[in-house]
């Protein structure tokens, strides 16, 4: 049999098919590209959205504390039939705020009502379905609302706290009130240790309990694992960092400082409080400049509280404002508009530049926080102790982002974060020879804490992770209270997750000597110089 014939069409067939291919093969790619760019353009379009959730979150915290703290100034006036008259005239009754029904709710149970907060975690007491008491994290909710009348401690379901036996491990839980019981009536004891006296014990009073050697305390969790969620127990009482209560938690504790004379002075107190919070001769051989991101209206409240408690044990501290102000030491930053977020990389990037060029020689760290940032000094001077300052050092809580389409990293601004003063002299200088290369535009371009860490970047210093031999931060972005209660595993998802992938789930967040905490109201930042002063803010 002779060859097969070869018809003439399969050469040009061949060609055609691998022409095919080769087009399915471009168009797969090039799919594939574009799938990538959507990709990116999505993560960056998500990221920009969770941005603005945050500032959004921020502004209505602002908000509401700037109306929670105007009725607390009429408080101090008005008794409380007149702030209930008042409050029932209101022919606005149906549109009251938030934080005035839940001010009126408290009010109606007794003026002792508020938060009951667990000194140590941050956590609060919650009426668990009218059964248990547990500590959870502090909502606004009237659960966590509880009244102190007449040695009884009171939900609004107008449930008791009450233990369930007169003996060490006896739970503590919710019964319906009974003025003869015996195991409800508790005595609220201020440490006078402390700078502020803004903690308490719960100690038990009864005439059983007056038998004992040793008085019975509510005592929180002790466990490393869970702080959320858990039940109370009785324990004899003692100095101990588990029993110790932030009572009416969210009240600014300026009266309940001894102010007459024949007591003694804050001043007084603290020197005299049982562990100093001054730092070592060694760590304070090197100078610490603070500066404090502000508007106008909160120098009466958070610069106040600013000044009493962590920023006195600053060497120079300074509030970076639109306006000058004669009682608190303040650097003036004339912006081109009103005070907004859009404007705060404006007066940070100003601050910084007058920072370099008026205390480079005199200091040796630089420390930037905001309002409602507390920073335990002498943790962070411990930490400083052996650093070199003139070595290019950052500090903060390490934030991953994206910028101009490039990953990079930044520090969370609200948590706080310092700069060596060879990190800022770079800085600095690099500015001085070409500002425009080493800082983005001034206004409106991106948030303050990424514009700052765009700026190291470019300068060689780029944020760098702060944690210690443990791997907790030292720095806390959504508070020390917060981080110590948020996993994984129930809220996946959360942007939180992304930014910081480092940081670990529950009370392993956080370094046991922490450093910075963001979210920090006045009332914080007097509980936190009390819970320092004990050595409990690690848990």
């Amino acid at each position: 049999m002779g060859p097969r014939r070869q018809h003439h069409w399969q050469g040009p067939l061949l060609v055609f098919l691998g022409f095919c291919a080769l087009y399915f093969w471009w168009a797969s790619e090039q799919e594939h590209a574009s799938a990538s760019v959507l990709r990116k353009e999505l993560a960056e379009i998500k990221a920009e959205s969770q941005r603005q959730q945050r500032l959004l979150r921020d502004e209505l915290q602002v908000h509401e504390e700037k109306q929670a703290i105007a009725i607390q100034r009429q408080l101090t006036t008005m008794s409380k039939e007149q702030i209930l008259k008042k409050l029932e005239g209101n022919p606005m009754q149906a549109h009251l705020s938030e934080t005035e029904k839940k001010l009126r709710h408290a009010l109606q149970v007794d003026t002792n009502s508020g938060y009951i907060r667990a000194t140590q975690s941050g956590l609060c007491l919650e009426d668990r379905q009218q059964k248990t008491v547990i500590t959870y994290y502090c909502s606004a909710e009237a659960r966590y609302l509880w009244s102190y009348v007449q040695g009884k401690i009171t939900s609004p379901s107008d449930m008791c706290i009450t233990a369930s036996a007169i003996k060490a491990d006896a739970e503590v839980i919710l019964r319906p009130c009974n003025d003869n019981a015996d195991l409800q009536t508790w005595d609220i004891q201020a440490e006078d240790r402390f700078y502020w006296n803004v903690s308490s014990q719960i100690v038990l009073k009864s005439s059983q309990s007056s038998k004992s050697t040793q008085p019975l305390c509510i005592t929180a969790h002790r466990g490393p694992k869970e702080l959320d969620g858990s039940t109370l127990q009785l324990q004899p009482c003692e100095r101990s960092c588990h029993q110790f209560w932030h009572v009416n938690a969210y009240s600014v504790p300026f009266q309940q400082v001894a102010t007459s004379k024949s007591s003694p002075t804050v001043q007084q107190q603290q020197r005299a409080a049982g562990t100093s919070l001054s730092a070592t001769d060694e760590s304070h051989r090197h100078k610490l400049f603070c500066m404090v991101m502000v508007t106008p209206s909160d120098l009466y409240t958070s610069g106040k509280a600013i000044m009493d408690t962590w920023g006195s044990r600053c060497d120079t501290l300074v509030f970076v404002n639109s306006e000058s102000h004669p009682s608190f030491p303040t650097w003036k930053i004339d912006l081109p508009g009103p005070e907004s977020r859009e404007l705060m990389w404006f007066k940070s990037r100003h601050a910084w530049l007058r920072a370099y060029n008026t205390q480079l020689k005199s200091h040796h760290w630089f420390l930037r926080a905001e309002r409602d940032t507390y920073v335990l000094v002498d943790n962070l001077r411990e930490k400083l102790a052996d650093q070199d300052p003139e070595a290019p050092i950052s500090m903060g809580r390490l934030f991953h982002g994206r910028y101009q389409g490039e990953n990079m990293t930044y520090f969370s601004s609200g948590a706080g974060m310092v700069l060596s003063r060879g990190a800022l002299s770079a800085i600095g200088q690099a500015a001085m020879h070409n500002s425009s290369h080493i800082f983005v535009p001034d206004i409106g371009s991106q948030s303050d804490d990424i514009s700052m860490g765009v700026a190291m970047l470019r300068t060689g210093i780029p944020a760098q992770l702060t944690v210690d031999e443990h791997g907790g931060q030292y720095f806390s972005a959504l508070g020390v209270a917060v981080e110590r209660t948020v996993k994984r595993s129930t809220s996946q998802g959360y942007w939180y997750w992304e930014v910081t992938p480092e940081t670990k789930d529950g009370p392993a967040c956080c370094a046991r000597r922490w450093i910075g905490s963001h979210y920090a109201k006045p009332s914080d930042m007097y509980a936190f110089d009390d819970l320092h002063a004990l050595g409990c803010e690690g848990v």
